[in-house]
């Protein structure tokens, strides 16, 4: 049936989900084209995305309606309280749309600076009338004001583009904001997220202004190491500005994997 899961991706508890979605049915995502294009959110089974066959996010959102299931949980108690989000790199649009559709009031702030990524990430934020709630801004946030050129990954995956140093035959010239200007307006953030693939560190750099007056309550970011040492970012500098600014940062699992998830709120 056209958007129908397999049964026992609907019955088995959201914890379980993501591994026999894995070993069971990854092999198999032709033979369920149709949950793609209709793609219904677990936590918020009233929103329904547009996503990319064979992307791993995609993927994950179509079979088992939900990515990243610790961040998800996180974020919808965060959401339940309501507020504003910011959500660097918003990808297609899930955590956007399940911070939205979670209170009646939530807002969003979504920066996506893959073009490819953005038309999809409109679309999902229009087809589910959020368009009041959720503003999309298709650019790239950084430390500086400036342009620089965004390699936007493999064609098959959504998520693994990232801002590059130096020009290739993929990559593009995007704009970059600092959050501090971004969001000068903007009194309360109830959550940052980023995910930036290894420029995570640039963009909480870039919003220096917004943690010193506490502006912030709770962020969210990842720690790409391998991507980190390309663009020549010390492991240890994000946390650092996080301690500085008067937050409490903690890794979320081993901080000596090449990727991890760290987690601040203010003191």
């Amino acid at each position: 049936m056209r958007g129908s899961r397999p049964l026992l991706l609907r019955i088995l508890p959201p914890r379980l989900r993501g591994s026999a979605w894995s070993r069971l049915y990854h092999p198999t995502v032709e033979r369920y084209h149709g949950l793609f294009s209709e793609a219904e959110l677990h936590f918020a089974p009233s929103v329904r995305m547009c996503v990319v066959p064979g992307d791993v996010i995609s993927d994950s959102i179509a079979f088992t309606g939900i990515y990243d299931l610790p961040f998800t949980r996180l974020l919808r108690r965060l959401a339940i309280e309501g507020g504003h989000l910011v959500d660097v790199g918003a990808n297609l649009g899930y955590f956007s749309l399940l911070w939205t559709a979670c209170k009646a009031g939530n807002t969003v702030t979504a920066f996506e600076a893959s073009a490819r990524n953005v038309e999809l990430l409109k679309y999902n934020v229009a087809e589910n009338h959020f368009d009041d709630r959720i503003e999309v801004c298709a650019k790239a946030v950084g430390k500086v004001n400036c342009e620089m050129e965004f390699d936007p990954g493999q064609v098959d995956q959504t998520g693994w583009g990232g801002l590059a140093l130096s020009h290739s035959e993929r990559s593009e010239r995007v704009p970059v904001v600092r959050l501090d200007d971004a969001l000068a307006n903007v009194e309360q953030i109830a959550l940052l997220k980023i995910d930036i693939e290894g420029a995570d560190t640039w963009a909480l750099t870039g919003a220096e202004k917004l943690f010193r007056e506490k502006r912030i309550k709770h962020v969210w970011w990842e720690q790409h190491k391998p991507r980190m040492r390309e663009l020549g970012i010390p492991e240890g500098q994000a946390a650092d500005l996080m301690r500085d600014a008067g937050y409490w940062p903690a890794p979320q699992g081993n901080p000596q994997a090449d990727l991890v998830n760290w987690y601040a709120t203010s003191l």
